[in-house]
């Protein structure tokens, strides 16, 4: 019997095509599951992760650069400390705690052509691009393989502030002290630094921001302080009752004093609030000054702790006392002045200071 080769072949191509045409439906329908994961990902949970992030970004910087200053600010920003995570803030306030901040180097790190609104535009672009790429793939225009799709749902590696930094180079002019007239002090000279162009040096994070100068207080100091402490005690603790001063029976002084006649009563809650009052002001040493809340004569940096404004102003009223003996009053009395009307911005005591 003859074979029909031709049916045969017929039969055969007839076989591979539908399995071809059912190959290519599985493909089909595989890829649009695929694009439709990538839509739904991109809308449903990348964008708006990428507006909350921008957000984020924004109030932290916005925050640092009112209490820290604009050009720390940027350059936090440009060192990816601002990262949009929502802890950016407290990331940094503990970077610069115990720290003061040298403002001169950090505007010279700051890259003048990189700004918060350079980088939010760049960021903007990238998921503008995003979005094209996924609306492209949803429009039926493209069609991509498994390991495009899978690149594509994955999420994205996290945007920066990352920028080159170009440091500043200054020109430092001094000019000569003058003699005051009347008198046989001559005043300081003055340096002043004007920037001339960006440069490539760099400096390390310790020279930014510097740690704070510890205050060491001398015995006299101390003895101040306690004898503060008891004033202090006396003025807002003791109580008048028939012409006897006593500690109110209340007071949170009093804890865990045991009736035993061993201890005075007055004096084991004075020693507890001669500790709490002593500690609170060796705290207080930690405190910054604030943008805004400057003194008018002089105005010292945003950032500059107390225990600095302490011991600089303390070095100043040694050094001019033994440079200038008596004829120094004026200007030491003019630091003196600086320093009570700084501290009492900060809502502290001049004279818990010794000022």
């Amino acid at each position: 019997m003859a074979i029909d080769w031709s049916r045969v072949a017929k039969g055969v191509g007839t076989g591979y095509l539908g399995a071809k045409i059912a190959n290519t439906e599985a493909n089909d329908k595989m890829n649009a599951n695929i694009i439709e994961r990538a839509g739904l990902n991109f809308y449903e949970n990348e964008l708006p992760e990428w507006h909350k992030s921008e957000k984020n970004r924004k109030t932290a910087y916005d925050k640092i650069s009112s209490i820290y200053g604009p050009d720390v600010a940027e350059w936090m920003g440009q060192n990816n400390h601002i990262t949009g995570g929502g802890n950016d803030l407290a990331n940094i306030q503990t970077m610069l705690s115990e720290r003061g901040i040298s403002r001169d180097k950090i505007k010279a790190m700051v890259d003048q052509e990189s700004t918060y609104q350079t980088r939010y535009e760049s960021r903007a672009a990238t998921i503008q691009d995003r979005e094209k790429t996924i609306m492209g793939l949803t429009s039926g225009s493209s069609k991509i393989g498994n390991m495009t799709a899978d690149l594509l749902i994955d999420k994205p590696e996290t945007m920066t502030d990352a920028t080159g930094v170009k440091p500043v180079e200054y020109e430092t002019i001094t000019t000569p002290g003058e003699q005051v007239e009347g008198t046989p002090i001559t005043t300081a000279p003055t340096t002043e630094k004007f920037p001339i162009a960006f440069s490539t040096g760099t400096y390390s994070f310790d020279e930014l921001f510097p740690k704070s100068k510890s205050l060491d207080l001398d015995i006299g100091e101390v003895r101040q302080l306690n004898s503060e402490a008891e004033k202090s005690f006396k003025r807002n603790i003791i109580r008048k009752a028939g012409g006897v001063e006593m500690v109110p029976k209340d007071s949170k002084y009093l804890i865990g004093y045991k009736e035993s006649g061993a201890t005075d009563k007055t004096k084991y809650a004075m020693d507890i609030y001669k500790k709490e009052y002593i500690d609170n002001i060796i705290n207080q040493y930690s405190n910054s000054v604030t943008e805004g809340k400057q003194a008018s004569t002089y105005a010292i940096p945003p950032g500059t702790k107390v225990s600095d404004i302490v011991i600089q102003a303390r070095n100043k009223i040694a050094e001019l006392e033994s440079q200038h003996g008596d004829n120094a009053e004026p200007y030491i009395e003019q630091i003196k002045s600086i320093v009570n009307e700084q501290l009492s911005l900060m809502n502290l005591e001049p004279s818990d200071f010794g000022f």
